[in-house]
Protein backbone atom coordinates (compact mmCIF):
# COMPACT_ATOMS: atom_id res chain seq x y z
CA UNK A 1 0.00 0.00 0.00
CA UNK A 2 0.95 2.97 -1.17
CA UNK A 3 1.71 6.23 1.08
CA UNK A 4 -1.39 8.12 -0.50
CA UNK A 5 -3.04 5.07 0.04
CA UNK A 6 -2.39 4.46 3.66
CA UNK A 7 -3.08 8.42 4.60
CA UNK A 8 -6.38 8.30 3.00
CA UNK A 9 -7.13 5.16 5.12
CA UNK A 10 -6.10 6.84 8.28
CA UNK A 11 -8.03 10.31 7.51
CA UNK A 12 -11.06 7.87 6.42
CA UNK A 13 -10.55 6.16 10.33
CA UNK A 14 -10.33 9.71 11.84
CA UNK A 15 -13.79 11.98 11.13
CA UNK A 16 -12.17 14.72 13.79
CA UNK A 17 -9.14 15.09 11.66
CA UNK A 18 -5.19 14.12 12.41
CA UNK A 19 -2.34 16.45 12.44
CA UNK A 20 0.85 16.14 9.76
CA UNK A 21 3.00 15.31 12.59
CA UNK A 22 0.97 12.22 13.81
CA UNK A 23 0.36 10.68 9.99
CA UNK A 24 3.96 10.83 9.69
CA UNK A 25 4.99 9.20 12.59
CA UNK A 26 2.33 7.14 12.17
CA UNK A 27 3.50 5.75 8.74
CA UNK A 28 6.93 6.46 9.43
CA UNK A 29 7.63 9.04 6.61
CA UNK A 30 8.60 12.86 6.39
CA UNK A 31 6.07 15.67 7.28
CA UNK A 32 7.21 16.21 3.40
CA UNK A 33 5.79 13.01 2.14
CA UNK A 34 2.51 13.77 4.06
CA UNK A 35 1.80 17.06 2.05
CA UNK A 36 2.78 15.51 -0.97
CA UNK A 37 0.21 12.73 -0.44
CA UNK A 38 -2.43 14.86 0.58
CA UNK A 39 -1.92 17.12 -2.80
CA UNK A 40 -2.35 13.76 -4.46
CA UNK A 41 -5.16 12.71 -2.97
CA UNK A 42 -7.11 16.18 -3.72
CA UNK A 43 -6.00 15.95 -7.22
CA UNK A 44 -7.98 12.26 -7.61
CA UNK A 45 -10.60 14.26 -6.07
CA UNK A 46 -11.10 13.60 -2.68
CA UNK A 47 -11.43 17.03 -0.50
CA UNK A 48 -9.40 17.47 2.51
CA UNK A 49 -9.44 19.98 4.42
CA UNK A 50 -6.68 21.87 6.89
CA UNK A 51 -7.57 22.08 10.20
CA UNK A 52 -5.95 24.44 12.88
CA UNK A 53 -4.61 22.56 15.81
CA UNK A 54 -5.94 19.27 14.25
CA UNK A 55 -3.81 18.87 10.83
CA UNK A 56 -6.38 17.45 8.17
CA UNK A 57 -9.84 16.20 7.70
CA UNK A 58 -11.01 14.31 5.26
CA UNK A 59 -14.50 15.90 3.55
CA UNK A 60 -15.50 13.39 1.05
CA UNK A 61 -12.90 11.02 -0.84
CA UNK A 62 -11.96 10.24 -4.48
CA UNK A 63 -14.07 10.77 -7.37
CA UNK A 64 -14.87 7.69 -8.24
CA UNK A 65 -16.15 6.71 -11.81
CA UNK A 66 -19.07 4.08 -12.05
CA UNK A 67 -20.61 2.63 -15.06
CA UNK A 68 -24.08 2.20 -13.09
CA UNK A 69 -24.44 5.77 -11.82
CA UNK A 70 -23.87 7.33 -14.95
CA UNK A 71 -26.28 4.71 -16.87
CA UNK A 72 -28.65 5.33 -14.22
CA UNK A 73 -28.60 9.60 -14.64
CA UNK A 74 -28.92 9.36 -17.95
CA UNK A 75 -30.18 6.30 -19.16
CA UNK A 76 -27.40 5.05 -21.89
CA UNK A 77 -25.98 2.70 -21.87
CA UNK A 78 -22.10 2.73 -20.39
CA UNK A 79 -18.64 1.69 -19.87
CA UNK A 80 -15.92 1.99 -17.66
CA UNK A 81 -12.25 1.36 -17.49
CA UNK A 82 -9.63 2.44 -15.53
CA UNK A 83 -7.11 3.26 -18.56
CA UNK A 84 -7.71 3.14 -22.09
CA UNK A 85 -5.41 4.30 -25.25
CA UNK A 86 -7.77 6.64 -25.91
CA UNK A 87 -11.94 6.07 -25.17
CA UNK A 88 -12.40 7.02 -29.12
CA UNK A 89 -10.91 3.71 -30.47
CA UNK A 90 -13.38 1.49 -28.17
CA UNK A 91 -16.00 3.39 -28.78
CA UNK A 92 -15.29 3.25 -32.38
CA UNK A 93 -14.64 -1.08 -31.47
CA UNK A 94 -17.82 -1.09 -29.84
CA UNK A 95 -19.65 0.66 -32.72
CA UNK A 96 -18.09 -1.68 -35.69
CA UNK A 97 -19.92 -4.39 -33.51
CA UNK A 98 -23.50 -3.31 -33.40
CA UNK A 99 -23.35 -0.73 -30.34
CA UNK A 100 -26.34 0.85 -30.39
CA UNK A 101 -27.09 4.89 -30.46
CA UNK A 102 -25.58 6.86 -27.37
CA UNK A 103 -23.25 4.01 -25.95
CA UNK A 104 -20.84 5.78 -24.00
CA UNK A 105 -17.37 4.79 -23.56
CA UNK A 106 -15.26 6.62 -20.15
CA UNK A 107 -11.78 6.60 -18.82
CA UNK A 108 -10.54 7.24 -15.80
CA UNK A 109 -6.90 7.98 -17.63
CA UNK A 110 -5.96 8.00 -21.15
CA UNK A 111 -2.54 6.60 -22.44
CA UNK A 112 -2.60 7.94 -25.79
CA UNK A 113 -5.25 10.54 -26.40
CA UNK A 114 -5.74 12.45 -29.38
CA UNK A 115 -6.88 15.90 -30.59
CA UNK A 116 -8.18 17.12 -34.56
CA UNK A 117 -5.11 17.04 -36.98
CA UNK A 118 -3.55 13.73 -35.81
CA UNK A 119 -1.98 16.03 -32.52
CA UNK A 120 -2.22 14.48 -28.72
CA UNK A 121 -4.45 14.77 -25.91
CA UNK A 122 -2.42 15.59 -22.77
CA UNK A 123 -4.41 13.95 -19.88
CA UNK A 124 -3.24 16.28 -17.02
CA UNK A 125 -4.83 16.43 -13.31
CA UNK A 126 -8.56 14.51 -12.75
CA UNK A 127 -10.09 14.57 -16.13
CA UNK A 128 -13.37 13.37 -17.88
CA UNK A 129 -12.19 11.12 -21.06
CA UNK A 130 -15.43 9.79 -22.87
CA UNK A 131 -16.48 9.20 -26.05
CA UNK A 132 -20.73 8.62 -27.42
CA UNK A 133 -21.29 6.52 -30.23
CA UNK A 134 -24.27 8.20 -32.46
CA UNK A 135 -25.77 6.72 -35.05
CA UNK A 136 -27.16 9.89 -37.08
CA UNK A 137 -30.11 9.91 -39.44
CA UNK A 138 -28.75 12.38 -41.74
CA UNK A 139 -25.57 13.01 -44.29
CA UNK A 140 -23.51 15.64 -45.83
CA UNK A 141 -23.61 19.08 -44.52
CA UNK A 142 -25.77 18.16 -41.42
CA UNK A 143 -23.70 15.47 -40.39
CA UNK A 144 -20.05 17.70 -40.17
CA UNK A 145 -21.68 19.64 -37.73
CA UNK A 146 -21.62 17.16 -35.26
CA UNK A 147 -18.74 18.39 -33.52
CA UNK A 148 -20.61 22.12 -33.34
CA UNK A 149 -23.25 20.61 -31.92
CA UNK A 150 -21.55 18.50 -29.68
CA UNK A 151 -19.44 21.66 -28.21
CA UNK A 152 -23.20 23.51 -27.42
CA UNK A 153 -23.67 20.45 -25.65
CA UNK A 154 -20.37 19.73 -23.52
CA UNK A 155 -20.71 23.58 -22.51
CA UNK A 156 -24.51 23.78 -21.61
CA UNK A 157 -23.65 20.41 -19.25
CA UNK A 158 -20.75 22.30 -17.88
CA UNK A 159 -22.63 25.53 -17.52
CA UNK A 160 -25.37 23.47 -15.46
CA UNK A 161 -23.84 21.05 -13.80
CA UNK A 162 -20.25 23.16 -12.34
CA UNK A 163 -21.60 26.93 -12.78
CA UNK A 164 -19.02 27.10 -14.94
CA UNK A 165 -19.28 29.62 -17.97
CA UNK A 166 -17.23 28.54 -20.97
CA UNK A 167 -16.74 30.20 -24.21
CA UNK A 168 -16.29 28.21 -27.54
CA UNK A 169 -13.14 28.58 -29.83
CA UNK A 170 -14.09 27.59 -33.29
CA UNK A 171 -14.13 25.30 -34.49
CA UNK A 172 -14.00 22.30 -31.28
CA UNK A 173 -12.39 23.75 -27.94
CA UNK A 174 -14.31 25.32 -25.08
CA UNK A 175 -12.56 27.69 -22.88
CA UNK A 176 -12.88 29.18 -19.33
CA UNK A 177 -11.14 31.86 -17.45
CA UNK A 178 -9.19 32.17 -20.58
CA UNK A 179 -7.31 28.86 -20.78
CA UNK A 180 -8.47 25.35 -22.64
CA UNK A 181 -10.35 23.03 -20.80
CA UNK A 182 -11.69 20.83 -23.10
CA UNK A 183 -11.53 19.22 -26.24
CA UNK A 184 -13.76 17.60 -28.69
CA UNK A 185 -12.50 14.94 -31.62
CA UNK A 186 -15.27 13.40 -33.96
CA UNK A 187 -14.67 10.12 -36.13
CA UNK A 188 -17.08 9.06 -38.54
CA UNK A 189 -17.48 5.39 -39.79
CA UNK A 190 -18.99 4.52 -43.34
CA UNK A 191 -20.89 2.03 -44.70
CA UNK A 192 -18.85 1.22 -47.92
CA UNK A 193 -21.39 -0.03 -49.77
CA UNK A 194 -23.91 2.72 -49.70
CA UNK A 195 -21.70 5.51 -48.85
CA UNK A 196 -23.70 6.20 -45.73
CA UNK A 197 -22.16 7.39 -42.37
CA UNK A 198 -22.96 4.32 -40.02
CA UNK A 199 -21.64 5.28 -36.71
CA UNK A 200 -19.85 8.92 -35.11
CA UNK A 201 -17.44 8.39 -32.32
CA UNK A 202 -17.65 11.65 -30.39
CA UNK A 203 -15.07 12.22 -28.33
CA UNK A 204 -14.67 14.67 -25.00
CA UNK A 205 -11.93 15.18 -22.72
CA UNK A 206 -12.78 18.06 -20.07
CA UNK A 207 -10.23 18.91 -17.74
CA UNK A 208 -11.86 18.53 -14.29
CA UNK A 209 -10.08 19.60 -11.20
CA UNK A 210 -5.90 19.76 -10.93
CA UNK A 211 -3.40 22.50 -10.73
CA UNK A 212 -1.12 23.98 -13.16
CA UNK A 213 1.75 21.92 -12.91
CA UNK A 214 -0.32 19.00 -13.68
CA UNK A 215 0.14 19.98 -16.77
CA UNK A 216 3.77 19.93 -18.95
CA UNK A 217 5.81 23.10 -18.96
CA UNK A 218 4.71 24.32 -22.00
CA UNK A 219 0.86 23.45 -21.40
CA UNK A 220 0.41 26.15 -18.46
CA UNK A 221 -0.19 29.12 -19.74
CA UNK A 222 -2.71 27.33 -22.29
CA UNK A 223 -4.60 24.87 -20.72
CA UNK A 224 -6.81 25.36 -17.02
CA UNK A 225 -9.19 22.97 -14.85
CA UNK A 226 -12.90 23.41 -14.40
CA UNK A 227 -12.14 23.09 -10.47
CA UNK A 228 -9.02 23.50 -8.14
CA UNK A 229 -8.12 20.72 -5.79
CA UNK A 230 -10.76 20.76 -3.02
CA UNK A 231 -12.99 23.04 -4.20
CA UNK A 232 -15.91 22.50 -5.27
CA UNK A 233 -18.64 20.14 -4.22
CA UNK A 234 -19.39 18.60 -8.02
CA UNK A 235 -18.67 14.90 -9.11
CA UNK A 236 -17.48 13.81 -12.24
CA UNK A 237 -20.08 10.76 -12.89
CA UNK A 238 -23.34 14.15 -12.94
CA UNK A 239 -21.16 15.97 -15.55
CA UNK A 240 -20.56 13.14 -18.01
CA UNK A 241 -23.92 11.96 -17.70
CA UNK A 242 -25.35 15.63 -18.43
CA UNK A 243 -22.90 15.80 -21.08
CA UNK A 244 -24.09 12.16 -23.00
CA UNK A 245 -27.81 13.37 -22.13
CA UNK A 246 -27.35 16.93 -23.93
CA UNK A 247 -25.55 15.57 -26.95
CA UNK A 248 -28.21 13.21 -28.03
CA UNK A 249 -30.81 16.01 -27.88
CA UNK A 250 -28.02 18.05 -30.28
CA UNK A 251 -27.50 15.26 -32.40
CA UNK A 252 -31.32 15.61 -33.24
CA UNK A 253 -30.93 19.12 -34.55
CA UNK A 254 -28.44 18.90 -37.00
CA UNK A 255 -31.41 19.56 -39.59
CA UNK A 256 -32.66 21.97 -38.31
CA UNK A 257 -29.71 23.46 -36.91
CA UNK A 258 -31.48 24.78 -33.55
CA UNK A 259 -27.77 25.07 -32.05
CA UNK A 260 -26.14 27.13 -34.15
CA UNK A 261 -27.20 30.84 -32.33
CA UNK A 262 -26.17 29.32 -28.97
CA UNK A 263 -22.90 28.52 -30.79
CA UNK A 264 -22.39 32.22 -32.22
CA UNK A 265 -23.18 33.96 -29.16
CA UNK A 266 -20.34 32.30 -27.12
CA UNK A 267 -18.16 31.92 -29.10
CA UNK A 268 -14.89 33.51 -28.30
CA UNK A 269 -13.63 34.12 -32.05
CA UNK A 270 -16.46 36.70 -33.28
CA UNK A 271 -15.06 40.05 -33.86
CA UNK A 272 -11.14 38.99 -32.96
CA UNK A 273 -8.48 38.91 -35.16
CA UNK A 274 -7.15 35.48 -36.09
CA UNK A 275 -4.85 33.50 -37.64
CA UNK A 276 -5.07 30.68 -39.95
CA UNK A 277 -3.46 28.48 -42.68
CA UNK A 278 -4.37 27.45 -46.51
CA UNK A 279 -2.77 25.99 -49.15
CA UNK A 280 0.87 26.63 -46.35
CA UNK A 281 -0.20 30.30 -46.15
CA UNK A 282 -0.69 31.64 -43.21
CA UNK A 283 -3.73 34.51 -43.62
CA UNK A 284 -4.35 37.09 -40.54
CA UNK A 285 -8.34 38.31 -40.72
CA UNK A 286 -10.75 39.32 -38.15
CA UNK A 287 -13.81 36.70 -37.91
CA UNK A 288 -17.14 38.35 -38.75
CA UNK A 289 -19.49 35.18 -38.46
CA UNK A 290 -19.75 31.87 -38.34
CA UNK A 291 -22.60 30.35 -41.23
CA UNK A 292 -25.49 27.67 -40.71
CA UNK A 293 -22.84 25.38 -42.16
CA UNK A 294 -20.64 25.79 -39.19
CA UNK A 295 -17.97 27.74 -41.38
CA UNK A 296 -16.24 30.66 -40.01
CA UNK A 297 -16.92 34.15 -42.26
CA UNK A 298 -13.59 35.97 -42.25
CA UNK A 299 -12.39 39.19 -43.48
CA UNK A 300 -8.86 39.04 -44.64
CA UNK A 301 -6.27 41.70 -44.37
CA UNK A 302 -5.75 41.99 -48.12
CA UNK A 303 -9.54 42.90 -48.59
CA UNK A 304 -10.75 38.97 -49.68
CA UNK A 305 -13.79 37.63 -47.48
CA UNK A 306 -13.76 34.31 -47.59
CA UNK A 307 -15.41 31.21 -45.24
CA UNK A 308 -12.81 28.68 -43.50
CA UNK A 309 -14.22 25.19 -43.71
CA UNK A 310 -11.49 23.27 -42.24
CA UNK A 311 -8.15 23.10 -39.97
CA UNK A 312 -7.82 25.54 -36.94
CA UNK A 313 -7.56 29.10 -36.47
CA UNK A 314 -5.53 30.91 -33.69
CA UNK A 315 -6.55 33.61 -31.62
CA UNK A 316 -4.23 36.84 -31.74
CA UNK A 317 -4.03 38.65 -28.49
Amino acid sequence: MSTKEKVLELLTAAPEGMSGEVLARKLGVSRAAIWKAVRSLKAQGCSIEGVSNRGYRLLWGADELDAALITGACGLPTEVFETLPSTNIVARERAAGGAPHGTVIVANTQSSGRGRRGRSFVSGGLGIYMTVVLRPKTEGADAALITTAAAVAVRDAILEVCGRDCGIKWVNDLYYNGKKVCGILTEAATDLESGDISSVAVGIGVNFRGVAADFPRELREKAGFLFEPGEGEVRRVGLIAKIASNLLIRAEQLKGREFMDEYRRHSIVLGRRVEYVRGGKTFVATALDIDQNGGLEVLRDDGVRETVTAGEVSVRM
